[in-house]
């Protein structure tokens, strides 16, 4: 992070001579706009460190890229003990430490929030919201490309931007916070919901479903054969029957609902989910997500993967979504129905993004033969994250699709947004059978891969590590095509690492792990090779660790050895 105002070099030498950690005081957690006369606002800072720090004259400040705007400053004699917190807001905010007005106390819109020492010289925390607004794309208070969603408190379920655990710092703010209900004065972290089932049957229709919080509105028990205030047409029972749970604002517009448990960054979700591909008519639509190791902001601006909303309206980008971690996202248009697996990052859309969400895999969804209630199933664990659609509840069939993702923790949650004249005629995601558990097998890459002469070769899983999960295997991209490859498999990794530059491999070439077992393969024209390790149904496999790493041939590398090495993998099974 520049800053501005106080050359780098002396800015961390103050930082180390005041003996204060820039990430002991941080902003945990605020509101800034309220859905009546916006009098309920609040910024929460913490102290995350292991002592108490004079906070006494420090400076709360905003601003837009050129304006200062706001500017609070901690009354004296404020010590702020280890795991404290200190309210400033209006005199509406429960817990709140110190008053600083009563209405519009911060902008609604795009604006820096910058925690500063009394004399403006030392920044200990900032951060930067609904930077979709695109002011300044790459602002010099951004921590990663800010918090991209839009954000408004529903007076009655108030939410706010909250660190997803007390303190939680990566130095990226998309990553660091959610939405969620909000706390002020008390501790963000949620205890862990997991292992979680419901089928909804024993709730009155039309009550809340426990266990989610929401932006609007909470999501709804319903018998889904009965027209509604909930549910606004008639669809048939799941193939469990029964009731159902409904996520949307049945008013119209978006909605975020929240999974109210502990941060993860390995679950499994799955669920029947009613999912309607008829064509809307010409120009509506409605988009929904779920959503793991993240969230979605508060409104669930409509994400439109492939820009097919864009061009159907024939409008600017939409860009404004906010989706934070992965997850599938269903969109239908006047075209039908497509779902798609995304990487959403850190939640930036469009090109100001610093880092875009990826698809992943779409799989097209027909009126009549594929939509309905079918299995979802997704799940993520370290940096792989799959998802089916269709097959069987609890197997590993249907429609698969998958891809390596920069594994993070964070929360799970289901958006919902409509653009549609006759709001009966939506389908907002409507799930039964809702199973949500810790996955706790494992993917992890280790140490380096070397170049090939077409390219430097990956191995990656092709499937998650799940006991009765026949998909598993390994495959090989990018090496040289038409070309022998041997995959390494072993049970534990080499300490240390054997160097093979003495037997003629190029510099940096290593064997990774132990080899107890050698499969040779060849590569295909495309370079890429795979070896099928369908895992049985054994519980005793939980918790076994294996360890793989590839080598590819490459006539095209002038050494003795000609051989291109992939970066190694450690798996663990789960269940």
């Amino acid at each position: 992070m520049s800053l501005p105002r106080l050359p780098l070099l002396l800015c961390g030498a103050l930082v180390a001579l005041s003996g204060i950690g820039r990430a002991q005081i941080v902003i945990n957690e605020f509101q800034y706009d309220d859905s009546s006369t916006d009098d309920r606002e609040f910024v929460e800072l913490y102290n995350s460190g292991s002592v108490a720090v004079d906070i006494s004259g420090w400076q709360l400040l905003a601003h837009d890229e050129n304006t200062p705007n706001a500017s609070y400053t901690v009354q004296a004699g404020t010590i702020l003990a280890p795991g404290a917190f200190w309210v400033m807001g209006s005199s509406n905010v429960p817990n709140v430490n110190q008053i600083v007005g009563t209405t519009d106390l911060w902008q609604n819109d795009m604006e820096t929030l910058e925690l500063w020492d009394p004399t403006l010289t030392i920044l200990f925390d900032s951060l930067v919201y609904e930077t979709n607004k695109a002011l300044f794309p790459r602002p010099t208070f951004c921590e990663g490309q800010g918090l991209w969603g839009n954000l408004q408190s529903n007076d009655g379920l108030e939410t706010s931007w909250s660190r997803i655990r007390d303190g939680y710092d990566t130095n990226n703010n998309g990553n660091d916070f959610r939405v969620a209900p909000q706390t002020p004065g008390a501790t963000n972290n949620l205890p862990s919901a997991l292992p979680y089932f419901d089928n909804f049957d024993t709730y009155a229709i039309g009550s809340n479903v426990p266990g989610w919080g929401g932006s609007f509105k909470y999501a709804h028990v319903i018998d889904p054969t009965i027209v509604d205030i909930q549910n606004p047409n008639v669809i048939a029972a799941s193939p469990v029957g029964g009731n159902a749970a409904i996520f949307w604002d049945s008013t119209g517009g978006g909605n975020a609902n929240m999974f109210l448990t502990d941060a993860t960054d390995s679950v499994v979700f799955e669920t029947y989910i009613y999912v309607d591909a008829t064509p809307r008519p010409v120009g509506e639509y409605e988009t929904w997500s779920i959503l793991l190791q993240g969230g979605t902001a508060t409104f669930h601006n409509h994400p439109d993967p492939t820009g097919e909303i864009q061009t159907n309206l024939n409008t600017t980008p939409i860009t404004a979504n906010g989706n934070v971690g992965v997850g599938f996202v269903f969109t239908v248009t006047q075209n039908g129905g497509t779902l798609y697996l995304m990487d959403h990052n850190d939640g930036g859309w469009g090109v100001n993004a610093v880092n875009g969400p990826r698809v992943l895999g779409q799989i097209s969804v027909t009126q009549g033969v594929n939509d309905g209630w079918q299995r979802l199933r997704l799940q993520c664990a370290n940096g792989l994250v799959e998802g089916y659609f269709g097959g069987t509840y609890g197997q590993f069939d249907g429609s698969r699709l998958s891809g390596a993702v920069d594994g993070k923790i964070g929360g799970i949650g289901i958006g919902y947004r409509e653009f549609m004249v006759n709001n009966a005629a939506t389908r907002p995601p409507t799930l039964d059978f809702v199973s949500i558990r810790d996955n706790n097998a494992v993917v992890q890459y280790f140490a380096n891969a070397t170049p090939g002469s077409t390219g430097t070769p990956k191995l990656a899983a092709a499937s998650m590590p799940l006991v009765g999960n026949s998909a598993f295997g390994l495959k090989i991209t990018d090496g040289k095509p038409l070309s022998p490859a041997l995959l390494m498999i072993g049970f534990a990794q080499m300490q240390p690492p054997t160097n093979l530059t003495f037997i003629g491999a190029q510099t940096g070439s290593t064997l990774e792990v132990t080899p107890d077992l050698g499969v040779s393969l060849l590569t295909d024209g495309s370079g890429a090779a795979s070896m099928p390790l369908g895992l049985p149904a054994t519980p005793s496999l939980v918790g076994a660790s294996l360890y793989f790493e590839a080598f590819v041939v490459d006539t095209g590398l002038p050494n003795p050895l000609p051989i291109a090495q992939t970066r190694s993998i450690h798996v663990v099974v789960g269940n």
